[in-house]
């Protein structure tokens, strides 16, 4: 046993781990109304958040960074 512990698991390798570990309970289909508006939002409003906000991080930065 190579070991990858795990809390106080032990396995023989990665793949047997995620095996072991990880269940598919549920699985999603994209709802591409929602997409589109996520999509606007992202677009119209985020970018431009973030352009206008900018300076201000690096003001931000500044101040943290000067002493």
């Amino acid at each position: 046993m190579c070991g990858f512990p795990f809390l106080f698991y032990a396995f023989d390798s990665y793949e047997q781990a995620v095996k072991q570990m990880v269940h598919i309970k549920d699985c999603f289909s994209p709802d591409y109304e929602e997409q589109r508006i996520y999509h606007e939002l992202y677009s119209q409003v985020y970018k431009n958040i973030y352009k206008k906000l900018s300076p201000l991080y690096q003001e931000l930065h500044d101040i943290c960074h000067r002493h």
